[in-house]
């Protein structure tokens, strides 16, 4: 059996949650606040700590728009497909600004590395990598900063290949620089876009292209080179996946003439396999044993090997089993819980299967909402996320049948795969960095005595003099209100939750006081009692003589921060 090696950290980082306990002010009032966690866990490369675009510990939110659910959202500088990379409150990404000079075809560009606070989304630094033109143009949907940074929490490294790779300090202080691979001279001038790969004391470069190929090892203190290997590899757009079998490490990598597999200490190749299709993008998966890699340009390949071969594996035992249609093209396979997802060519169309033995459980299942995919899928609290380039993103379960659970939009282009880390997700559209985050929720219970009553407005809440209206007539949309009521505020709506006093809610009390992101579907399924889908706290003191309210009779209640 082998283990990832992971690419950007060598050992999983430890949780470290913020406790919380509830406040109260008096006999009348309790209050109770769900905080979110610490930052718990990273993403500092692009396929995830186990580099299978799986995410262990994030829950990040399953519902958003393009202003729901949305912590904040920032205008990004140029142009840019790589994808965000997270190491504790910083946010890495780049990008290729035009200058204003050079031609139409071919502009020059300020070749950027970015860190963003991921609380604030405020800018922290910008580092200007090289300012140069393109040797070469790029696809029309492709850009010049295409390849997504890394870092292992030390040093952060951007990557615009032909124009060189860059290693910075978190705090943004150059280290180190390399800008002596050459120019790429890729397949019909589509342009460049494979990312490195961060391996114990190594940072792993791909480099293959219609010139001389090859994969280098750079010692990624210092950029010096460790060792090269030459590759019989037209252009692929694939990145490097590092995996351990029997004590030793493995570049796995793959290839239109052969997927292959290099020791890492040396760069000799340890096994090739044929029957890849053209110009490959995909990166390799793994898990429980097996290596997954697969492309699907005019053909279709996904092979599962074991990683204890030798020389030519095709035709061997090392060969457990292949697929030869609706295999991935660009988006990467997505290796989570024993069940490898991938999308058929570019398209929505999404295939999932047994990763032991290659049984599908569905297989080119059309998703609402999706049509052109860039982006890889990627897993997180139970749930799968695909995202269309028309910056759509369907989320479904991770589970052996295919069941819809959102579809989301954040109203432009994504090219780049998202991010989920702790509670959030990272998401990198073509024009802006959104910030999704669950709302945070605020319990309030309300006693109603003496026909006085507590109001809440904005983010405080204040006891109200004025009498309330019997609560049967507040407008809770057709559904019964409840005296002794828990009432939950999640941004503008106000739900009432349970008739039940306090003493009933303690096992709702320390349910909201755990680690794991408290949802609405928990408290619909929870002991305490139901939510009315949209209820609203009514204005104080706009009621007529009956008691009943009068317009406007809904107010806005600011989500709690």
């Amino acid at each position: 059996m082998f283990s990832h090696a992971c690419p950007t950290d060598s050992v999983l980082i430890s949780s470290r949650k913020s406790s919380m306990k509830p406040a109260f002010h008096s006999a009348l009032l309790c209050l109770l606040i769900l905080s979110s966690s610490a930052h718990a866990d990273h993403w500092g490369h692009w396929r995830g700590p186990l580099g299978n675009g799986v995410a262990v510990k994030a829950h990040p939110p399953t519902e958003w728009s393009d202003s729901k659910n949305v912590k904040w959202k920032v205008e990004l500088p140029g142009r840019g497909s790589g994808s965000p990379v997270v190491w504790d409150n910083q946010i890495f990404i780049t990008t290729a600004v035009p200058t204003g000079n050079g031609s139409r075809q071919l502009p020059e560009l300020d070749f950027q590395l970015l860190s963003f606070d991921r609380q604030s989304g405020q800018l922290q630094w910008k580092r200007s990598c090289i300012v140069a033109t393109p040797h070469q143009g790029t696809h029309s949907t492709n850009g010049f900063a295409s390849a997504s940074p890394c870092t292992d929490g030390t040093r952060v490294y951007a990557h615009f290949g032909s124009r060189g790779l860059y290693c910075f300090s978190m705090d943004g202080t150059p280290v180190w620089q390399r800008t002596d691979f050459g120019a790429m001279d890729t397949r019909n001038g589509f342009g460049e876009g494979s990312s490195p790969t961060l391996a114990g004391d190594m940072i792993i470069v791909p480099w293959d292209h219609e010139g001389p190929s090859a994969l280098f090892a750079l010692n990624k203190a210092t950029g010096e080179t460790i060792w090269k290997t030459d590759r019989d590899e037209p252009t692929c757009w694939a990145t490097p996946l590092v995996i351990e079998h029997d004590g030793k490490q493995q570049v796995i990598m793959n290839g239109q003439t052969c997927a292959r597999a290099y020791d890492l200490k040396t760069g000799k190749e340890l096994w090739r396999c044929g029957g890849q299709t053209e110009r490959p993008c995909a990166s390799p998966v793994a898990g429980d044993g097996l290596v997954f890699i697969g492309s699907g340009h005019r053909g279709s390949f996904l092979g599962a090997f074991t990683p204890d071969g030798h020389g030519d594996i095709q035709g061997s035992p090392s060969v457990v089993w292949t697929i030869d249609k609706d295999t991935p093209d660009i988006g990467s396979p997505l290796l989570s819980a024993g069940r490898l997802y991938f999308h058929k060519g570019k398209s929505g169309q999404l295939s999932c299967v047994n990763a032991q033995t290659g049984k599908p459980f569905y297989m080119a299942s059309r998703i609402p909402g999706l049509d052109n995919i860039y982006a890889s899928p990627i897993a997180a609290g139970g749930y799968v996320y695909l995202t269309s380039r028309n910056g759509t993103t369907t989320v479904i379960k991770d589970a052996e049948q295919l069941e819809v659970v959102a579809t989301n939009n954040v109203g432009e282009t994504v090219d780049a795969t998202p991010a989920p880390v702790d509670n959030q997700l990272i998401i990198r559209g073509e024009q802006h960095l959104f910030c999704i985050e669950q709302s945070k929720w605020r319990f309030v219970l309300d006693r109603r005595r003496e026909r006085h009553w507590h109001g809440i407005e904005g983010t405080s809440i204040k006891r109200k003099s004025s009498p309330a209206p019997p609560i049967s007539r507040w407008p809770f949309f057709g559904h019964e209100s409840r005296q002794d009521s828990w009432i939950l505020l999640q941004a503008s709506h106000v739900f009432a939750v349970s008739r039940r006093p306090l003493r009933m809610q303690r096992p709702l009390a320390r349910r909201i006081s755990s680690d794991v992101p408290f949802t609405a579907a928990d408290l619909r399924r929870s002991k305490s009692g139901t939510i009315p889908p949209r209820a609203y706290w009514p204005p104080s003191s706009r009621f007529d003589h009956h008691g009943r309210p009068t317009p406007p009779s809904m107010v806005r209640v600011d989500p709690v921060i």
